[in-house]
């Protein structure tokens, strides 16, 4: 223990005779230490935490591809996601989420007037949330015959509640327009929202919900 305590003032003179190093030394560790803490973070929260999902290890995402037109993430029409659910038998279940671009709306008559307002929400099929085994903090996702149907529902994320309608319990049930339809405001997220990395103020939901159904009908 002395040695240590001797070598240690023995540094403390050696970095008070240069401060200028002493000072560079410093602000290295420091943005060598922040640096690691930063990409840590990052891998943590992408790769290493699991999803809040049931069954988070079983999910996995499939798109479509046009490898003649360098196409790595195109479009997939109703037809393919319908052939995909009934010829694939390596998959218990199958959802849809519209991608991000086809998933913004025009959102007014809210709880707080400030005129219409440009939101990135997440078009989904009715069996979303069914498939991911999760349950809404206020009231119910989306019925099977509400899908069939093409009901106008929406599920609010708990940021987007909290911001346009002060967490008010009576905004479940009510009609908000979502350009160009009217939508029935069904359930209330909880925490921050459903997908990770989704800002806190997107809503959630199925804005023209369709159950996936067999050719014939």
């Amino acid at each position: 223990m002395a040695t240590l305590l001797r070598d240690f003032r023995y540094a403390m003179r050696v970095l008070g005779r240069s401060p200028g190093f002493t000072i560079t030394a410093v602000l290295v560790l420091a943005l060598a230490m922040g640096a690691n803490t930063a990409i840590f973070s990052v891998i943590e929260a992408v790769l290493l935490r699991p999803l809040p999902y049931h069954h988070s290890e079983r999910l996995c995402m499939l798109w479509k591809t046009v490898p003649s037109r360098n196409i790595e993430w195109d479009w997939t029409s109703y037809p393919t996601i319908r052939d995909w659910h009934e010829q694939s038998h390596a998959f218990e279940d199958l959802a849809v989420v519209l991608r991000p671009e086809g998933s913004q709306v025009i959102a007014s008559n809210l709880a707080i007037e400030t005129g219409p307002e440009k939101i990135q929400g997440s078009k989904v099929s009715g069996n979303f949330f069914r498939m991911l085994g999760v349950a809404p903090l206020l009231g119910r996702t989306f019925s099977r015959d509400e899908a069939l149907r093409g009901d106008h529902l929406v599920v609010l994320s708990y940021g987007f509640w909290q911001r346009r309608f002060g967490t008010n319990k009576a905004a479940l049930g009510r009609t908000v327009r979502l350009h160009p339809s009217l939508t029935r405001i069904e359930a209330l997220s909880w925490g921050r929202c459903v997908k990770r990395g989704a800002p806190a103020d997107t809503p959630q939901g199925s804005l023209h919900s369709a159950e996936l159904q067999p050719r014939g009908r």
